[in-house]
């Protein structure tokens, strides 16, 4: 048992040392922008480094398993930066329904592997857009869902797609426009969920994907110093920015992340 293990790991580290430059290049520019969307506006670290990671020849379990270790740090540093702010109270109900949802996630992506993976990207696409029109015309007509619906669908959701493509955000971000937080606590609040979450989502993930995302992760973790250093300007810089504008940023953004995701081939 004990040699098996050793043998596991010891495949791991040489898996890890024969990368090569080029790749971890590519991987230190993935999560340095990925670190820098989200430090400025409260998320964005998976939505923008997966897809640039997949893009660049890695599985898509493989990118999750590089961005997981680095949102992870970096949710960390960005709470303690604003730690007066943290929202504690909102983020229980919110953090059980993602729990509940994100092993679903996990084994419809260990299920599909790497075969159907283009269709529910695509499903996730069409619901961004879907949730950016209805949270639009609710502003517009003044017709809210009930709080516990909302929180319930943006939950639910959330964990289900952290787990199945790891981009829990945008539920979680259409459901935050909707508060009229200020910039603080809407960051605040997002950054606290994904630090809950993460190390769930490790453990399911290595659960079901074993060694295979270890090197991923440990791939990422040895580019955690430019992660946190990018991330830490990062928050520096969305500190500066109004409600209003970070408002904006956000809905375009998902707006961005959504056409993407439809035409992701």
């Amino acid at each position: 048992m004990l040699g098996g293990r050793l043998f596991d790991a010891n495949q791991t580290m040489w898996a890890l040392i024969s990368v090569t430059p080029e790749k971890l290049i590519l991987c230190a520019v993935c999560l340095a922008f990925g670190s820098l969307v989200q430090s400025v506006i409260g998320f964005g670290m998976g939505v923008v480094a997966i897809p640039l990671l997949v893009w660049g020849g890695f599985s898509l379990p493989e990118a999750i398993g590089m961005v997981l270790p680095n949102v992870l740090l970096q949710t960390a540093m960005n709470c303690w930066q604003n730690r007066r702010n943290l929202p504690w109270a909102d983020v229980g109900v919110m953090f059980a329904l993602r729990i509940v949802s994100i092993p679903i996630g996990v084994f419809v992506l260990h299920y599909l592997s790497d075969s159907g993976e283009n269709l529910t990207r695509q499903i996730l696409g069409f619901g961004v857009v879907g949730m950016l029109v209805v949270q639009r015309l609710a502003t517009r007509t003044e017709i809210r869902l009930p709080d516990q619906v909302g929180v319930f669908l943006a939950g639910v959701t959330s964990g289900f797609f952290a787990g199945l493509i790891g981009m829990g955000g945008p539920p979680l971000v259409c459901w935050v426009l909707g508060r009229g937080w200020s910039t603080d606590r809407q960051r605040s609040f997002l950054w606290l969920n994904f630090l809950f979450i993460v190390p769930i989502q490790i453990l399911l993930m290595y659960g079901a994907f074993g060694s295979r995302l270890a090197v991923a992760m440990l791939t990422g973790t040895t580019l955690s110093p430019l992660v946190l250093v990018v991330a830490w300007w990062g928050a520096r810089l969305g500190n500066s920015l109004s409600k209003e504008r970070l408002r904006l940023i956000m809905q375009l953004f998902l707006l961005l992340i959504a056409v993407r995701l439809i035409f992701w081939a």
